[in-house]
């Protein structure tokens, strides 16, 4: 009888042993990637990155379109999942919420795949809130997804990773940073090129004065000094306008071999300047960014 009991009981073991083989567990998912989504400027910027060894993802204050986009996997190899929530904390102190997902329309994910989840940050707070003279990132703790797998009991949750930094921008900024953008080709590495393009005194003088406005206003906003930054980038698109004005009206074409390299020989207009040769010239400037996560 005993040699029974025990010859039972190994059965009992094995049997369960297999089960256990068979039956699914449950895995940790993950936030496979994030990015920032609808934002004012993406790029290299004087003030936070005054090497333009980064990327900045900025919003201007008051936006009512900024959204995190993120892309939620599910690990599980046998199971699905219902994602009841994405919850994500800013450290400026508020609590943002995933849209079109809830306990009553949850987002199923099938097992092994990944699906997209957009929480809205709406509006981009006051600087007053959220400085704009720091970068700002997500608090791990206050940043969730819950969700149920098929055939466990209980809501899971897994706390978000290596979400990307991002900026609040003044009024100020934004337009400051719009604006360097717009003439960056007025750099001193640009601009010595260029400056042997104008023929006339007029014209050479005057696109002097807008290298020094860009300079003045490419310091001023390194240094966080935004308006000033802002009035002397609009004085330096009106001096380079007359510059080429004054090179137009005597019939030059403005030779930009140095600077522009297989582009040759441009006739610039004033309304088409800043659109086509500054984008050039900064495209080919432009320091290559640092990988975000």
């Amino acid at each position: 009888m005993k040699n029974l009991k025990i010859l039972l009981l190994t059965i009992a073991l094995l049997a369960l042993t297999a089960l256990a083989g068979v039956t699914p567990r449950a895995q940790a998912q993950s936030v496979s990637s994030a990015k920032w989504t609808n934002a004012t400027f993406t790029g290299p910027d004087p003030y936070y990155c005054p090497s333009f060894s980064c990327t900045v993802t900025a919003y201007k204050t008051g936006l009512t379109t900024a959204a995190l986009l993120i892309r939620f996997t599910n690990n599980n190899p046998g199971a699905s999942i219902k994602v009841i929530s994405a919850q994500l904390g800013m450290d400026w102190g508020n609590n943002y919420t995933a849209s079109g997902i809830s306990n009553s329309s949850p987002l199923t994910i099938g097992a092994g795949l990944t699906s997209s989840i957009t929480i809205p940050v709406n509006p981009i707070p006051a600087t007053s809130a959220a400085s704009n003279l720091v970068l700002h990132a997500f608090i791990p703790s206050w940043s969730i997804v819950k969700y149920n797998i098929t055939g466990f009991s209980g809501t899971q949750t897994t706390n978000f990773s290596n979400i990307p930094e991002m900026a609040v921008y003044s009024s100020d900024q934004a337009d400051a940073v719009a604006s360097w953008q717009q003439v960056s080709f007025l750099s001193s590495s640009s601009g010595f090129s260029l400056a042997f393009a104008f023929r006339t005194p007029q014209g050479s003088s005057l696109f002097q004065q807008a290298a020094q406005q860009f300079a003045v206003g490419q310091s001023q906003l390194m240094n966080g000094n935004f308006t000033g930054a802002k009035t002397n980038f609009q004085s330096a698109t009106s001096f380079w306008n007359q510059a080429v004005s004054a090179e137009n009206s005597h019939g030059n074409t403005l030779e930009l071999n140095g600077g522009l390299g297989s582009y040759g020989s441009l006739l610039l207009g004033i309304g088409a300047i800043v659109g086509g040769v500054g984008a050039i010239v900064y495209a080919i400037r432009r320091p290559k960014a640092l990988k975000t996560p």
